[in-house]
Order: structure tokens, then C-alpha cells, then sequence
């Protein structure tokens, strides 16, 4: 078989034994295939809601970008080469969101890693090969501080493996350390400021391998913070450094695709902004809404990458269009923006009430970033040129229910 074909087929099977994983999750709380290694580590699979969630959301993606690369890497060379990096990136993403302890999940970091910087320089030219190099030495970084985090834990703490990390005592100065080499990790992985110039030089890339990077490797902070919840949540330093820290990535990530020209460049300086957000959200204690940004940043930014080729037939097509349909567009638009956003308010305000009672005011931010969004969205949406009016009140319609259903989603995860 293809290896481009195989790895589909694997990603399907993936998403659809971790579909049955969750169902059985609704009679055991967690389902293991390990055995308890030296030092009492556990080496193998740990499969609870987050993994599950991961898990599906892994192969969902790389179902996506093969099943593209089918058909847009053909009568390309090297394509076999793509296929058998593409099976050993989910094989190490696999051991990555599932490893029962922080060593098998570092094992997963690192080979994911590898495997990513191998598949940036799929075209082999010069500049592919020098940025290749460029993300193998960043992820490096990235290694060293993960590993060293995989030491300190063995050495500090009562143990590494996920299922005892929120039931085990830590001590603030042993959870600190860890949860700081481990943040680290983040920093380096999702280019996080200050290492965060590797990213947009990815564009080298052909389409499907950015991707697969920006839907799904470089989402490693928001993957090890809910992983490693526990030890992060025993470090408020750790924590206040992660919201800083995102709040300048935002701030310099939506400045740099502002001012790039190309467009996977704006698409990668775009998803630097999105892991800013996302380690904001990290800092503010609420990993549910870490995980739901990063799968909705993952699939919407896998999207946007796919479709990349067509910028500039797009652009021509809405620089033709009338200038009467462009002004009803725009007049019409904000207030439809508005409306999907009052319907989303109204859906969530149970949930939301929940949820801050519960977790507190900084609960309330992602569901009033949702409505945000949500706004923009179909103001973006309904501003096409010659939509219909049927069309535009059911776009208004879905982003309000998809508002709604955000805050709902987030106000459940947070009770199991």
C-alpha cells in the first residue's frame, strides 16, 4: 500500500478506537495498557477524557492532510518519504497525548519532533533543507527542557505517571521547578516569545506539512499544560509567567502577520497569536479552554493552509464582484455579527453563571472571546459578495448556537 494511503488508514482506525475508548469511559473512569516500569514509572498507554479527546483530534487532523496529499502530492517526488514520516509523527503524537507517565509522553515530544523537522524539508531544496534545520534546532530546545522537567519529576516528585500526578501531594518549591522546566518545553514547542522566529519560517514547507505543524505539533503548550495540569496548578508563579508570556506573544504574533506580505506567512505569524491565546488561557487556570482553543485553532488553521494556493484566484474573484453587493454586504454585516453574538449570550448565560461561580471571573473569558469571535466570524461571513438572505440568517443562526454550545462544552469538562 501507499504509504501516503497507509497512514490514512491508520488515522482512521486511530480516531475510531479512540471514539470507542470514550464511550467505555462512561464505565471506568480511565482504561491502561502499561506495565509498571523501573522506578515505579508506568511505560505505556493511559487512555482518560483527555486523551481520548486528543487522540481523535489527532487523527482527525491527519486524516485531513493525507487524504489532501493524495491527490496534491501527485507526480511529486519523495512522496513515499512523506507517507512513512507521516506514520511515525502519529505513532509519536499517539505515545504523546496517551502516555501514561511524563517519560513516555517526552518520548512522544521528542520523536514528534523529529519527525516534523524531517518532513519541512520534504522538497530537499536549499532553503527547505536550511529550514529543516532551523526547526530541529529549536525543538531541541524544546527537548532539553522537557527531559530535564522528566528528571526533575522523578527526583522531586511522589510520581510521574498521569493517573497519580492529582492525587499525589506537591510540595510549591518541587512543583515550581518542574512545572517551569516543562513550560519551558512549551515555550520552545509552540513558539512562544521570546523563541518564537521559528515558526513563520516554516513556510518553506508545501501545504499539507504546514498543516499538519500548525494544527497539530506546534499546539505542544496547551497539550503538556492539561497533561501535566496538576503540576502546573501547584505553581502560581509558573502560571503568572504563562500569562505574560502569551499576552506578549498575541501582541508581537498579530503584529508580525500584519506586516508579512506573503500568505503563509500571515498564516504562520496568525497561529503564533493563537498559542499566545492559548497560554493566556494556560495561566488563567482554565486548561478545558486551552484544549477547546486548541482543537478549533487546529482544524480552522489546517483549513486555511489547504486552501493557500487559492489566495490569489479568491482575490480576484472579490476584486470583481459589484460594488452595490460589496455596500448591502457591509451595511448589513455588523448587525448580523451582533445578533449571532446576543444569541450566543442568551444560550450560555446558565453555563456561564456556573462556570464563574465555580472558577471565578476568569472563567467568563472564553465564552465573552467566543461571542467576540463569533461576532467577527459572520460579519466576515455575511459581507460575501451576493449572499442570500437565507444563507446569511442561518450563518447568524449557527455562530449563535456555536457560542452557546462553547461555553456549554467548556462548563462540562470542567465538572468531570
Amino acid at each position: 500500500m501507499n504509504p501516503i494511503r497507509a497512514s490514512r488508514a491508520v488515522a482512521a482506525t486511530l480516531f475510531f478506537v479512540a471514539t470507542a475508548l470514550g464511550g467505555s469511559l462512561f464505565f471506568a473512569p480511565e482504561r491502561n495498557l502499561l506495565f509498571v516500569g523501573p522506578w515505579g514509572v508506568g511505560v505505556g498507554l493511559t487512555f482518560d477524557v483527555l486523551s481520548t479527546v486528543l487522540l481523535a483530534f489527532v487523527a482527525s487532523v491527519v486524516w485531513i492532510v493525507t487524504t489532501y496529499a493524495i491527490r496534491n502530492f501527485t507526480g511529486q517526488q519523495r512522496t513515499n518519504r512523506f507517507g512513512y514520516l507521516m506514520l511515525a509523527a502519529t505513532a509519536a503524537l499517539t505515545l504523546l497525548v496517551a502516555g501514561a507517565s511524563l517519560p513516555m509522553v517526552a518520548v512522544g515530544w521528542t520523536a514528534s519532533g523529529l519527525a516534523l523537522a524531517a518532513l519541512v524539508n520534504h522538497t530537499n531544496s536549499p532553503s527547505a533543507r536550511v529550514a529543516s534545520r532551523l526547526v530541529r534546532r529549536r525543538l531541541l530546545v524544546s527537548d532539553v527542557f522537557i527531559w530535564s522537567g522528566v528528571v526533575a519529576a522523578m527526583l522531586v516528585l511522589p510520581s510521574t505517571n498521569r493517573s497519580e500526578l492529582a492525587s499525589q501531594p506537591l510540595s510549591l518549591v518541587a512543583a515550581t521547578g518542574v512545572a517551569a522546566l516543562l513550560a519551558g518545553a512549551a515555550i520552545a514547542r509552540s513558539g512562544l516569545v521570546p523563541l518564537h522566529s521559528w515558526l513563520p519560517e516554516t513556510a518553506e514547507a508545501p501545504s499539507p506539512v504546514s498543516a499538519f505543524l500548525h494544527a497539530g505539533i506546534v499546539n505542544g503548550a496547551g497539550i503538556i499544560g492539561a497533561l501535566a495540569w496538576p503540576i502546573f496548578r501547584a505553581s502560581p508563579i509558573t502560571l503568572a509567567a504563562l500569562i505574560v508570556i502569551g499576552a506578549m506573544t498575541v501582541a508581537i504574533g498579530t503584529w508580525s502577520a500584519r506586516v508579512r506580505a506573503d500568505v503563509k506567512g500571515q498564516l504562520a505569524s496568525s497561529t503564533t497569536a493563537q498559542m499566545g491565546y492559548m497560554t493566556v488561557q494556560l495561566g488563567l487556570g482554565l486548561p478545558a479552554a486551552a484544549i477547546a482553543h486548541l482543537i478549533g485553532h487546529g482544524y480552522y488553521k489546517a483549513w486555511l493552509f489547504l486552501r493557500a494556493g487559492g489566495a490569489v484566484s479568491r482575490s480576484r474573484l472579490r476584486s470583481g464582484s459589484s460594488p452595490a453587493s460589496k455596500l448591502r454586504g457591509r451595511s448589513v454585516a455588523p448587525y448580523l455579527g451582533g445578533l449571532a453574538a446576543l444569541v450566543g449570550s442568551v444560550l450560555m448565560a446558565p453555563a456561564l453563571r456556573e462556570s464563574v461561580s465555580e472558577l471565578g471571573l476568569t472563567a467568563a473569558l472564553p465564552g465573552l472571546l467566543a461571542l467576540a469571535t463569533v461576532a467577527v466570524a459572520v460579519t466576515a461571513a455575511t459581507r460575501v459578495a451576493g449572499i442570500r438572505a437565507t444563507t446569511a440568517a442561518l450563518v447568524t443562526v449557527i455562530g449563535g448556537l456555536a457560542a452557546g454550545a462553547y461555553q456549554w462544552a467548556l462548563f462540562g469538562w470542567e465538572s468531570l
